[in-house]
């Protein structure tokens, strides 16, 4: 036992608690949290996060007083993992803590809890100065609020950070925020390569077949995951022509292009069989399965003939 770190001892002991479900030993728990390891902190966390309860809560409130940060934040985190909805007010004063890893525990730990009543405190919290509690608001917002919020997400969708923008997307279908189409539709031009893939899937799931103009071009961005969500959003759409936009996507030099154009072809029943025969020798399985797909559905006893000539 010498041999092996005291942090990696401590943390077997704690593993080995929840394995046996000993609820009882959790409370003996919380003075390791004072040796600011933060593995030990975690392992202490996800022993909370399974064997505590609301009842628990008591143990914890003290540490939200401590000086340190993180202590503060590890209470938060447990706070929301047990399901203490009857301590919301404690968690709140949380949100105006002036160490943002804190603020940001503050939001996850309402979020988890569900306390939807506490929206009005979240939404300042999209001015936060950091933007992964930003993200955290709109994140938490977009599972509380409803299209009355609407105005208060869509400024988020200019923000400075693409992470936050992205959920600031996110949050806007949440509430079902068909309204804000327009606003969404410009996100395609962002210059975040990830904005614009997410912007994609999410007119899709919007169900806004007028954006397909819109999303035509992005099958020449210089980015494979924008390429492929614009090959399934059209796919999806079915729109007229689509076929044909799609296919010189199968010569596309990424692999998970190829993919999705193939399984959108077969989707939209479209192609020849010579098209398929080609793509039989592609070097992605997934291609080769999805040639096979359409070729089953197609092929002539002609083209049965071309095929075993092929593979001999």
């Amino acid at each position: 036992v010498a041999f092996f770190p005291a942090d990696k001892i401590i943390c077997a002991a704690i593993s080995a608690i929840v394995q046996t479900r000993s609820t009882d030993a959790l409370k003996s728990l919380l003075p390791l949290l004072e040796r600011g390891d933060s593995s030990i902190r975690l392992a202490v966390e996800n022993a909370f996060g399974t064997l505590g309860k609301p009842e628990d809560a008591e143990d914890l409130l003290p540490l939200l007083k401590k000086g340190d940060s993180g202590l503060r934040e590890c209470a938060l985190n447990i706070l929301g993992r047990i399901g203490a909805k009857e301590n919301v007010n404690d968690i709140l004063p949380f949100l105006k803590d002036c160490d943002k890893n804190v603020r940001y525990s503050a939001v996850f730990a309402l979020k988890t809890l569900k306390a939807g009543d506490t929206l009005e405190n979240i939404l300042p919290m999209l001015k936060d100065s950091n933007s992964y509690v930003r993200s955290a608001a709109l994140s938490a917002i977009a599972e509380f609020g409803s299209n009355d919020i609407i105005p208060d997400i869509m400024p988020m969708l200019k923000d400075g950070d693409s992470n936050v923008r992205c959920n600031a997307v996110s949050a806007l279908q949440s509430v079902g925020a068909k309204d804000a189409v327009e606003n969404v539709r410009a996100m395609l031009k962002d210059t975040d390569p990830d904005v614009r893939a997410q912007e994609i899937a999410i007119l899709s799931g919007l169900g806004v077949k007028a954006s397909v103009e819109d999303i035509r071009p992005l099958l020449k961005d210089d980015n494979p995951n924008v390429r492929a969500n614009a090959i399934d959003a059209l796919a999806y759409f079915k729109v007229e022509g689509a076929s044909d936009d799609i296919f010189p996507m199968l010569k596309d030099k990424n692999e998970r292009v190829r993919e999705r154009a193939s399984a959108a072809l077969v989707r939209l029943g479209a192609g020849n069989t010579d098209t398929f025969i080609a793509l039989l020798f592609d070097e992605n399985n997934q291609v080769r399965r999805d040639a096979v797909r359409n070729l089953s559905k197609k092929s002539t006893p002609e083209d049965l003939s071309k095929i075993r000539l092929l593979l001999k």
